[in-house]
């Protein structure tokens, strides 16, 4: 599939005259025309559900002088931040909208969010009669910083179970004990942080653990950032009290949000968090999701004086954005795996099997790995670490639940194409994305830094986790190098560091090991009782005495005998040749 002009140029729902400001996609042709000209380059981050950036379509782009001189004066890019992250991550100011000046050769000049009118008149004439002027003095501060960041290094400090200690202080110091959630202002679900406290508890019983889960999830689900009519979760709250929400529903969220419910419920035994759970679920599924293309649809918009009202029959439903995003849609797939795995509902195990199916035939090749985004009928942007990293994920969660070796495989094939592609070998760490902005500014935006450790921290525990299925040590030392690369600032980005203990969990953890010999039919036996076992770091091996036979005598097991053996460590359990026996032998393998 070849790229074509993506469609990025998305305004306001509401009337407004933003269209007539003489937007560019993003692309080498805006770079290009900016140096010929000699002018900046004006560069809006929007969103289709962003409330604010609507705001500025209605009101600051919609001011007739304004649109004409920035139509004179700068090169004007649109970018969408949900098809564009790569340009989001470079240039985002901290928030939506940004608003960005650069110079032709992409470094930022100036920035802000949210810009009203009589303010952007004022900045754009400065800017204006600054930029021929002080061109000399801008580009020689430029140059400064490049030799700066040239003699810096990342300072390399090995992972270590001292560094899970610090991160489970970082997130208890930053917890809000009596509201829930971290922070002691503004509100986001951090579910990354509710999957690594549920996972501690599920090994220590710490009740400090318990205790967090439970208040946090207890809290969203009685605040207003969950609706209460329809079901699903708001993107975050204005108040510590999880009350006054901005009102916009993403994909991502939600599954995030889904799966922590599922497993807390699972692991606490609460049952009212498996209720919350299914409400989620069904706004998603009524919602987000083409069950005739098995795909899920990226947000649905922010529009308050429709989720104020309790009574919502015949108003006009909040704008749903049907693009299909890789990274979002991976992790429903992870989240309805997880649904299968907890309580046994096969049919969301159909639509995880089959929207993991359309991305590999619509969006993968092995070549680039997968796209970023999927409208009309064409897949657009390759190379975007996230979504490769995070659809590898969900296809091992997959294989987890079926055994089928194609999601292994395919999981496999994208890591290696991460080695060889997307590592940067001189500071042992993943690059975001691969050269699709065509700029490489020295100082980046507010979450660029954000979003690369904990895309790195992603790929860690990926790393970790096909280590673990296919026994192959380059995985686990490049998690290693990784995870070592981030070793002094891991801490810096609170909402960050919860993944990289996650990742720490799978290298100093023993991860439960279960490895079937048997063909597929005889496996699939298994592997249904083993799905009901819910463990932190589960780990399913399905090896077949036809194709795997020297796999299988490297482990020192017999190849003609159908069974399961439990690991962990260095340990294994004698062999289970009986699935329903599975759970009673991995109880006593424990408890031995």
């Amino acid at each position: 599939m070849k790229d074509r002009n993506p469609p990025e140029l998305r305004f306001s729902p509401n009337p407004n005259s933003a269209h007539l400001v003489d937007w560019r996609p993003w692309d080498q042709a805006a770079l290009e025309e900016a140096k010929r000209k000699d002018r900046l380059i004006l560069l809006s981050i929007s969103a289709v559900w962003c409330h604010w950036c609507h705001v500025m379509d209605e009101s600051t782009y919609s001011k007739k002088e304004i649109i004409d001189i920035i139509n004179e004066n700068f090169i004007p890019v649109r970018v969408d931040a949900d098809m564009r992250p790569d340009v989001d991550n470079m240039y985002n100011q901290g928030g939506w909208p940004s608003t960005v000046f650069l110079t032709p050769d992409g470094e930022i000049v100036h920035g802000g969010t949210y810009i009203p009118p009589d303010d952007m008149f004022v900045r754009l004439e400065r800017l204006i009669e600054l930029y021929p002027a002080k061109r000399s003095m801008i580009e020689s501060r430029f140059s400064d910083v490049k030799r700066e960041l040239e003699m810096m290094k990342p300072t390399n400090i090995a992972p270590s179970t001292e560094q899970l200690r610090k991160v489970l202080n970082i997130i208890e110091e930053s917890f809000d004990w009596t509201h829930g959630g971290f922070g002691s202002s503004q509100k986001f679900p951090n579910t990354d942080a509710i999957d690594l406290l549920t996972a501690q508890y599920s090994d220590s019983g710490n009740t400090k653990f318990r205790e967090m889960v439970s208040i946090t999830l207890g809290k969203m689900a009685s605040g207003d950032i969950f609706d209460h009519v329809e079901g699903g979760f708001f993107r975050y709250s204005t108040k510590r009290d999880w009350s006054i929400p901005h009102y916009e529903k993403m994909l991502a969220d939600n599954a995030g949000i889904i799966k922590n419910y599922l497993i807390a419920s699972a692991v606490l035994d609460e049952p009212w968090m498996t209720n919350i759970a299914e409400r989620t679920m069904k706004y998603v599924l009524d919602n987000l999701t083409d069950l005739k293309m098995y795909r899920f649809f990226g947000s649905q918009d922010a529009d308050e004086s429709y989720y104020i009202k309790n009574d919502r029959k015949g108003l006009k439903v909040p704008f749903i954005d049907k693009t299909t995003y890789t990274d979002s849609n991976a992790r429903m797939i992870s989240t309805l795996t997880y649904s299968y795995c907890l309580n046994g509902n096969y049919e969301h195990l159909a639509l995880a099997e089959r929207s993991a199916f359309f991305i590999n035939e619509s969006m993968y090749s092995p070549s680039a790995g997968v796209k970023h985004y999927y409208t009309g009928d064409t897949g657009f942007l390759s190379g975007v670490l996230s979504d490769n990293v995070l659809h590898a994920i969900s296809l091992l969660d997959l294989y987890n639940v079926t055994g089928n070796n194609s999601y292994l495989r395919i999981a496999r094939g994208i890591s290696d194409l991460l080695i060889k592609d997307f590592f940067i070998e001189d500071v042992d760490r993943f690059r975001p994305s691969l050269n699709t902005t065509g700029t490489s500014p020295l100082h980046t935006g507010t979450l660029n830094d954000y979003n690369t450790c904990l895309v790195n921290f992603r790929v860690s525990l990926l790393f970790a986790r096909l280590h673990y299925h296919l026994n192959l040590d380059e995985y686990l030392n490049t998690a290693n190098k990784v995870l070592s690369s981030f070793g002094d600032i891991f801490d810096a980005y609170l909402p960050a560091a919860p993944v990289y203990g996650l990742a720490l969990r799978w290298l100093f953890g023993d991860p439960l090991i279960f490895i079937i010999v048997a063909g597929q039919e005889v496996g699939s036996n298994f592997i249904g009782q083993i799905r009901k076992i819910h463990h932190p770091e589960k780990v399913v091996r399905l090896l077949s005495p036809d194709v795997d036979r020297t796999v299988i005598e490297d482990l020192g097991l017999p190849a003609n005998v159908n069974a399961a053996y439990i690991c962990e460590g260095k340990r294994c359990s004698r062999p289970v040749t009986e699935p329903d026996m599975i759970e009673r032998e991995m109880q006593a393998f424990l408890k031995s």
